[in-house]
């Protein structure tokens, strides 16, 4: 969250000068200064996780070469699938519950490309129109949303995990916030078109509706121990 920070107030930040650049410059070096004593702190009392889990925990992190990219792919679809439509969770996501992907040509693979295709469209709009305050803002969460995915995204480090929903709350808080944000900035970029304004409506309401149901389901999952591992 603190890079996050720190781009947030980048991309916010306008006419950099005198005191006021001064200020900005204060706030990124206590956001690092925060960041490096949260990192010490948490190496002093954990301790490093590297090597310090087996390949039934993640067999991800044994494979190498086409198998090691596909196969990462594959996680960042799954959890980007999870953060748009949560219709199956799961507790466990070990040994063999994301089959590995060794072949260009698997089937799978389709999902991945449409998931990167629809992440680069959207950055590429957001980025052409970033200089208007809702544009802006709307950049910012999605920013948001690939910082605090960046630590499970098996890009940076071996993990003990491939797949982990804990670690997915604040993506998806910030996907909310994106999305919220995207379908305010429909009607603003063409307030002739009242087709787009009633689209953006109509689109909001239909997922409100959607999501709304689709966690009344859930919640009845937790009712106990039993029902939430039936649900599975």
């Amino acid at each position: 969250l603190l890079p996050a920070c720190i781009l947030w107030d980048v991309l916010r930040f306008t006419a950099p000068c005198g005191r006021k650049q001064m200020h900005a410059c204060m706030r990124w070096a206590a956001l690092v200064l925060l960041a490096t004593a949260f990192l010490w702190t948490r190496l002093r009392l954990v301790g490093p996780i590297v090597g310090k889990f087996r390949r039934l925990d993640n067999p991800l992190a044994f494979v190498n070469g086409t198998s090691r990219v596909l196969s990462t792919a594959r996680v960042h679809a799954i959890s980007g699938g999870l953060l748009v439509w949560p219709a199956i969770l799961s507790a466990d996501y070990s040994h063999n519950a994301v089959p590995l992907v060794h072949d260009v040509w698997d089937k799978t693979n389709l999902r991945v490309l449409f998931s990167y295709s629809v992440l680069l469209v959207m950055a590429v709009c957001l980025l052409r129109a970033w200089r208007t305050q809702e544009a802006s803002g709307a950049l910012c969460w999605l920013c948001l949303l690939l910082l605090s995915y960046a630590p499970s995204s098996h890009l940076l480090l071996p993990l003990s995990f491939v797949v982990a929903e804990r670690l997915l709350y604040v993506p998806c808080a910030a996907m909310c916030a994106l999305v919220g944000s995207a379908l305010d900035l429909m009607p603003r970029r063409a307030k002739r078109s009242w087709l787009l304004h009633v689209g953006a409506r109509a689109l909001f309401a239909f997922s409100l509706t959607v999501a709304g149901a689709r966690t009344m389901v859930r919640n009845v999952d937790w009712r106990d121990d039993e029902t939430l591992f039936r649900s599975v």
